[in-house]
This record gives C-alpha cells, structure tokens and sequence, in this order.
C-alpha cells in the first residue's frame, strides 16, 4: 500500500478559531503560509456555505 500525505484534521483545528478555519479551508493554505498537500481537498471546501463550514469546524472541534 503506498503511503499518504493524510495529517490528523484535528491537531490543527484545534488551534484555530472557527473564522480561521473557514478562511485556511477557502484558501488551501494553512496559517504557517504553507499550502495544503494534495491529499486534502480543499478545492470541495471552498465551495461550500458559510453554516457548512460552520458545522464542519463543530465536527471537527467536539471531543469524541
């Protein structure tokens, strides 16, 4: 099986505000400045609504 860029959503989310998220997730770059790898698709995020991407940093943000 050949290995994948696929970091952990969780550990950087965590550190971000919900206005962060939405903008690094309509921009495909993370705060350091850099660009997300290619196995993230943002391009699909981008698209999405404002309550969207609200309801998706509350998934990612909520303990399990």
């Amino acid at each position: 099986m050949a290995k994948t860029d696929c970091p952990n959503p969780w550990l950087l989310v965590d550190t971000l505000t919900q206005t962060e998220f939405a903008g690094m997730m309509r921009s495909g770059v993370k705060p350091d400045g850099q660009p997300f790898p290619g196995t993230i698709p943002w391009q699909n995020a981008f698209k999405m609504t404002d309550n969207d991407l609200a309801a998706l940093y509350a998934y990612l943000t909520t303990e399990p």
